[in-house]
Formats: C-alpha cells, structure tokens, sequence
C-alpha cells in the first residue's frame, strides 16, 4: 500500500514538472515571449540596404528567432548567422535591387525578432551600422527596437 502511494506521488509530481525555467535552466521566475519589431526611420530617403545589430543587455532575456518585415523587398527574413543569437546577438543585414521608386520610405519596419524574456519590459540594444539607397550611396536614419502588443 505504501509502495503504491508513493508511485502515485511520484507520478503527480511528473505529472506537474518543474515549473517554468529560467534561461539557465533551472526553475523559477517565469518566463514569456515577445516580439520585437526593428524599425528605420529613413525620413525622406529610400532604403535599399541596411545592416542592423541588436543584442540583449541583460540576463534571461534570449533572441530566439529571426523574421522578414513589411511587405514590399524587406518582407523575407534578413540575412543573419543563426549560431550568433545562441549568444543573443544577431547582426542583420538585407538589400534590394529595386528601382528607386519602388522602395520603402519613412518608417520601414525591416525584421521582426522573436524573444523570450524574464522581465516585464525586454532589454535590447540596437545600433545602425549602415543604410543605403538605391545607387548604394549612405543615408541618415535611425533605427528603434519596438515590442509589439500581443492581439
């Protein structure tokens, strides 16, 4: 009787897991998924080519997956070495050979980055190593990391 009371017990207890894990495995605070979307802000300019870098600043945050942007040349996922975001920093890069005026100007929504993350608010830096417009020539731009609302 006491052998099948304990199976039982053990059994619940595999039953339940361990709870949710932290990002070094171990269980505890938990954890949850977001999105980021990686803007550039072009102003006026067309944006045919750009190199972004963004990387997570803080423990327990983890870039899990990579995705295109917006409709139009940016909506496949950029080039980015998937080994990189095993270290939660991922350098993304796309260009377009599209005449000028076909590309995207303003607010171009370029890539979108899955994350998990143990805070309320995910910590991630951004840095726009390049933008270029059609005839390969640098432009001004900015770039911000925005979290989009879940539905």
């Amino acid at each position: 009787m006491i052998f099948a009371l304990a199976l039982w017990w053990v059994g619940s207890m595999a039953a339940q897991g361990p709870g949710p894990l932290q990002s070094d495995g171990t269980a505890g605070v938990a954890t949850r998924f977001t999105i980021l979307d990686v803007v550039i802000d072009t102003g006026a300019e067309r944006l045919a080519a750009y190199q972004v870098e963004t990387w997570s600043t803080e423990d327990g945050a983890r870039i899990v997956g990579v995705e295109g942007g917006q409709a139009g040349p940016f909506h496949n996922a950029p080039y980015f070495d998937p080994v990189a975001i095993q270290r939660d920093r991922v350098i993304l890069g796309a260009y377009s050979l599209e005449k000028a005026d076909l590309l995207p100007g303003g607010l171009v929504r370029v890539a979108t980055i899955h994350c998990q993350v143990r805070a309320s608010t995910p910590h991630f830096a951004v840095r726009l190593a390049a933008a270029a417009n059609a005839e390969g020539k640098s432009i001004r731009a900015q770039v911000h990391l925005t979290e989009r609302k879940a539905p």
